[in-house]
């Protein structure tokens, strides 16, 4: 297993640069990895997942109660982090890599490969675990991937309402999305952006993000299930399914996903998309 990752990421604020921490968020990430090495897949996320938690499966359930009910399988699962962000009262953030999935642990060939995304909550008791595990699956990369320096500003200072002004806002744009989502997201994806989808390479920049995007054409309709912000005001992500039906004639029947978009925001700065994951749920 992988057990090293380097996570830069770079702070703007007041026109000075300043590091911000995102090492404790890495840290959780690659214990999580680490333990579920030695105790297996079901230990594992039982151990790291927070009692409300959501995985993708590949809609999304109650993460506890569904690896409650996963039997102990002697398979092995590896993971580390490419790219991890986080707010900046430093209470939610997240983490994205690839992952292999082998049926025994000395298997040499994986039996499946994709990249996973997990948001991460900070406890009462500091320490972190996983609110929500989410991915999708795809060939296996060619070429190791190459660290991402993924850019993070400084939010406000933590208010009670901050968390609740930044889910009003957010699901304000979420909304918006289902006016032609295609066309709207490119106005919205951060420089940074990362987009998934099954059984493709992830999309890393703007630009990628965007070509991958518009290769769903057709009009989505999105339902959230939950909108959660940090109470700096600065970091949010949304969660639910939604519906995609082509453009023109055919009269074929909508295709359905989840889906699981990430939102940061900068002093001063509107909001803006950091990684915009969509798989189907006909699986």
């Amino acid at each position: 297993m992988v057990r090293k990752a380097i996570v830069l990421t770079i702070l703007f604020s007041a026109g000075l640069l300043a590091q911000v921490p995102v090492q404790d968020v890495v840290d959780a990430e690659m214990a999580f990895a680490r333990y579920t090495g030695e105790h297996g897949i079901k230990d594992g996320f039982l151990e790291f997942l927070a009692p409300d938690s959501i995985v993708f499966r590949p809609g999304p359930v109650s993460g506890r109660e569904a690896y409650a009910k996963t039997p102990v399988s002697p398979a092995f699962l590896s993971w580390y982090p490419v790219a991890a962000d986080r707010a900046a009262s430093g209470e939610l953030g997240y983490t994205t890599g690839p992952y292999e999935y082998f049926k025994l642990k000395n298997d040499k060939t994986p039996a499946a490969c994709g990249h996973y995304v997990t948001l991460w909550k900070k406890q009462a008791d500091g320490s972190w675990k996983a609110e929500l595990d989410a991915g999708i699956s795809h060939a296996a990369l060619p070429t190791r991937p190459p660290v991402l320096k993924s850019g993070m500003t400084a939010g406000p200072a933590v208010s009670s309402d901050g968390a609740a002004r930044a889910e009003n806002d957010v699901a304000a744009l979420e909304k918006s999305l289902n006016e032609g989502y295609v066309r709207k997201i490119g106005t919205l994806l951060a420089p940074e952006a990362r987009a998934y989808r099954d059984e493709l390479f992830p999309a890393a920049g703007r630009s990628e993000a965007l070509t991958m995007i518009a290769c769903g054409a057709g009009t989505w309709a999105f339902v959230p299930a939950r909108t959660i912000a940090a109470g700096s005001g600065d970091f949010a992500y949304v969660y639910g399914v939604a519906e995609r039906r082509k453009d023109g004639p055919g009269g074929e029947p909508p295709q359905a996903y989840a889906f699981l978009r990430i939102w940061k925001r900068a002093p001063g700065a509107d909001w803006r998309v950091i990684l915009d994951l969509a798989t189907s749920l006909q699986k």
